[in-house]
């Protein structure tokens, strides 16, 4: 900061202090997005879209600019689990513990009341069923506990941007082909 990095605040930064700082190094006078190399903004766009799987607006595009790995780990969380954001932070990192009760403003004038009443033992297939309730009404659903390793071999899923394979709901078999190849 004392270097000129964020720009000069009105008057400049005391000289006693920004020399102590700086031990002889040299200071930012000018904007210092004038020292930047000119960015193709196109090419930094497909970059962006390329990174994050989907097309971007100009406010993610900006935030992708300035934070391009956070935003695109970002991205994938909120792919994967939906929109992260409305959990206050401590939930987001640590989970919630049986008993805690937490207000989610998922759009303006709309909440969601989760209370997480208990939490299962961990099945061989490293999976625990979580329940609480939402809204008042009581729910279960099962998920991965990642702290155990499972005893049961997983199944291989489709990838994630493979566009050879196909992602199924559930499972299945393939019961007969009614098609030929080149058929119309």
């Amino acid at each position: 900061m004392l270097r000129g990095d964020l720009g000069q605040p009105p008057g400049g930064w005391p000289q006693v202090l920004q020399a102590k700082a700086l031990k002889g190094g040299a200071t930012i006078t000018v904007r210092p997005g004038s020292l930047l190399e000119k960015a193709d903004l196109a090419v930094e766009r497909t970059n962006a879209e390329n990174a994050c799987g989907r097309p971007l607006d100009d406010n993610e595009f900006s935030t992708y600019l300035a934070y391009p790995k956070v935003f695109a780990e970002f991205n994938n969380v909120q792919r994967k689990y939906g929109p992260v954001s409305v959990l206050p932070t401590p939930i987001f990192f640590y989970g919630m513990k049986a008993g805690d009760e937490a207000t989610l403003e998922i759009e303006d004038g709309k909440e969601l009341v989760v209370l997480l009443t208990a939490i299962g033992g961990t099945r061989d297939d490293g999976l625990v069923e979580i329940f609480f309730e939402l809204n008042g009404q009581p729910r279960v659903i099962t998920v991965p506990n990642r702290s155990v390793v499972s005893t049961i071999k997983i199944r291989r899923k489709a990838e994630e941007g493979n566009a050879n394979h196909v992602a199924a709901p559930m499972p299945g078999v393939v019961s007969a082909i009614s098609v030929t190849k080149d058929q119309a």
